[in-house]
């Protein structure tokens, strides 16, 4: 066999009846239904434009930092040295009778591949590894590769595999342009795509294992960039999901447990003053609770049944807090400072300029630490169970205020470094968010797991829930640091030099 070698494929030419030669298979997405879909060899590569792929490159960055640390530079060295037997089909054809020269230019060939790694380097000195014998390891290797006839008999290895498109990628040994072809022919067909996009946000704790899985049998970032942001690639069919999911959602509650980047005006227009979670028997409904928050805003006493425990405390982000006791239960009070409570004259004009009020509203809700933020941000994280939440009963859209678990027994944990607190927010991570916010007081223990106090200015990018046009937003961060934009830089600076 030969050795198999890497073409890109075009993205913007690809059509769902044309871009494939004339080979229709039924993909079946089991259990018990069918798509059908059409497909086809490829052209020259697309270029990508930088800012739509700027928090997509954080996501498959971060996503391939968690999967690769610790597996070994000997791992590193085995991969470069099969990438450069790839790119050497003409050395190992002159092998034969030109052997001395093609050893000599294999060998500067390989010299200047690990100039940058002085640990590889000098194994390979100390080792006195010979490049014929790497080139033919790695010649194993890509042997070891079933090649299918492209498309047709993949798709139809797929359909008797009775597995779920994920499962199949996962076990499939495939060239990574079948896999390329595949995923394209899976996300241009209307009905194919929407089953699979369920499949994988079905679980979004598996999702830095799929990227890790779909940047390997794809080929690498350049190829998984194409097939996201390509016309009939992942983007486009997500989109349709999201929307078809928009339309039918009867609470704000299906949409958060979803992603948590909902646009301010998506949620207000589509559910009007909504609220997420359940309101605790103690507050009888929503207005009783806006009446206890207005009255914490102007420091008058509570209804009969809430006592105020302590004081009411106000942020620099313009949140106020205070504990209260409901029947003999505590809990966290979060409200939106509302400035119109101390002053009945700005009261009185923005109920004359509802359009203002409107205004003012949003633009509070969208400051990085807001109520707003933080709700949508601990809505997901409790609809998904995530160990690193603190448990939030409630939030209502109108007051712009939350109801929080009060935790009484814990331990202070600080961090200096978002490295560090990434490891110890691991399961905030699986979900797909990282946490900037370093100061003292927002991180602490609580028995074996670290808890997030305040979740503003967390950062969210998962490149399988890439966001969607008047749907989604990017989640706001002011602390001036950013783990998500240094790995997506560190990604974007790879595909600049087409590594």
């Amino acid at each position: 066999m030969r050795i198999i070698s890497q073409n890109y494929f075009n993205p913007q030419n690809f059509t769902a009846s044309g871009a494939f030669s004339a080979v229709t298979k039924s993909i079946v997405t089991p259990p018990n239904s069918t798509a059908t879909v059409t497909s086809s060899k490829v052209a020259n590569p697309a270029k990508i434009p930088t800012h739509a792929v700027v928090y997509s490159a954080a996501a498959i960055a971060l996503a391939a930092g968690t999967f690769f640390v610790g597996k070994g530079r000997s791992k590193d060295l085995t991969s470069k040295i099969k990438i450069l037997a790839q790119n050497n089909e003409e050395i190992v054809a002159r092998l034969g009778t030109e052997k001395d020269e093609a050893i000599k230019g294999l060998k500067n060939q390989i010299e200047t591949l690990v100039t940058d790694n002085k640990d590889i380097a000098e194994k390979l000195k100390a080792k006195e590894l010979e490049p014929e014998v790497n080139l033919k390891r790695a010649r194993v290797v890509c042997e070891n590769e079933q090649q299918f006839e492209i498309i047709e008999n993949l798709q139809q290895k797929f359909v008797d595999s009775k597995k779920s498109v994920i499962s199949f990628i996962e076990d499939i040994n495939a060239a990574p342009q079948q896999i390329k072809e595949f995923l394209f022919a899976m996300t241009s067909d209307e009905v194919a795509s929407q089953k699979f996009i369920k499949e994988v946000v079905a679980n979004p704790r598996e999702h830095e294992k799929i990227t890790n899985t779909l940047l390997i049998k794809i080929g690498g970032e350049k190829d998984l960039l194409e097939w996201i942001f390509a016309p009939k690639g992942y983007q486009k069919a997500y989109e349709k999901y999201v929307s078809t999911l928009v339309q039918n959602a009867k609470s704000a509650d299906e949409l958060i447990k979803i992603s948590p980047n909902w646009d301010y005006n998506l949620l207000k227009n589509k559910f009007s003053d909504y609220a997420l979670g359940t309101l605790p028997s103690g507050f009888k409904d929503a207005d009783s609770f806006r009446n206890i928050v207005s009255k914490l805003h102007k420091n008058e006493p509570l209804p009969n049944g809430i006592k105020l425990c302590g004081e009411v405390g106000f942020s620099a982000s313009g949140k106020g807090h205070a504990v209260v006791e409901v029947n003999d239960k505590k809990y966290l009070i979060k409200f939106r400072q509302d400035y119109s409570q101390y002053d009945s004259g700005l009261a009185k004009r923005m109920q004359e300029w509802p359009d203002f009020s409107d205004r003012m509203n949003e633009l509070a809700a969208l400051k990085s630490d807001s109520t707003f933020i933080n709700a949508q941000i601990d809505g997901y994280l409790n609809a998904n169970q995530c160990k690193n939440a603190v448990g939030m009963h409630f939030y209502d859209s109108k007051s712009q205020a939350s109801i929080y678990e009060f935790i009484e027994k814990f331990s202070p944990h600080n961090t200096s470094d978002l490295i560090s607190t990434d490891a110890d927010l691991s399961d905030l991570r699986k979900l797909g968010l990282t946490y900037n916010d370093l100061n003292e007081g927002n991180l602490v223990k609580v028995g074996d797991n670290i808890k997030i106090l305040d979740s503003g200015e967390t950062e969210f990018s998962d490149i399988l829930r890439p966001g969607c046009p008047t749907y989604n937003f990017i989640l706001p961060n002011l602390c001036g640091r950013s783990l998500q934009n240094s790995a997506a830089a560190i990604t974007l600076a790879k595909l600049q030099k087409g590594v």
